[in-house]
């Protein structure tokens, strides 16, 4: 049955399109796959958009639980198909603001991930008074995911792929010290998480330069 367009409907999981990967942790992953593998269901449904010319579905929310479904079917062979909430197309602003909605009220995410969907639409020209507006919270919290231009580029592309902290970034920048030195220590923030000279202990390196 439809509904305003929004209908339910089995969909096969290699249909599933995801229009951004966000970073969620192996343990969330795992204890929903044992929420599925105990017969029961997941409490937020995966949420979709159906395209219009082809045979695919864009994932606008609930890309934790599309992560467990795909486990699931990889260890299983249990899911290759789930039920999702199916709406009509709309564009690539309205696909964000979706999936930010999700981000903002109803999910744990990682600061980062905020940071760059909002920088996405920020930069196709999406104002941020609109994008507050759709998500129902103030201007000011959309600007505390704002990356201060100083910060090199390279520095937040490195965080994202190794999970590093921009709040510590962000803290780092702010130090009284050499530029040569704040290069230093942005590059061991952004280390890999299991590398020996990885900076994750702000409070430490304030204490010295502070």
């Amino acid at each position: 049955m439809k509904l305003d367009g929004i209908w339910m409907e089995s969909i096969e999981l290699d249909k599933i399109v995801p229009i951004y990967v966000e970073n969620v942790s192996k343990r969330a992953v795992e204890k929903m796959v044992k929420i599925l593998e105990g017969g029961d269901q997941l409490s937020s449904h995966v949420i979709v958009e159906k395209d219009r010319t082809e045979d695919k579905y864009w994932l606008v929310a609930g890309y934790p639980e599309y992560l467990a479904y795909k486990k699931m079917n990889e260890m299983h062979k249990r899911c290759p198909k789930i039920f999702c909430v199916i709406q009509r197309y709309s564009n690539e602003t309205e696909q964000r603001i979706k999936l930010l909605r999700r981000m903002f009220h109803h999910q744990t995410t990682k600061w980062l991930d905020k940071h760059m969907l909002i920088d996405q639409m920020v930069n196709s020209g999406v104002k941020v008074v609109t994008i507050a507006r759709k998500l129902g919270v103030t201007q000011a919290e959309i600007e505390n995911y704002f990356v201060h231009p100083d910060i090199p580029f390279d520095i937040i592309k490195k965080a994202r792929e190794n999970e590093g902290s921009l709040i510590n970034i962000e803290k780092i920048r702010k130090l009284p010290i050499h530029s040569m030195l704040k290069h230093k220590l942005y590059q061991q923030a952004v280390l890999p998480k299991s590398h020996p000279d990885r900076l994750v202990m702000y409070k430490s390196l304030c204490k010295t330069f502070c």
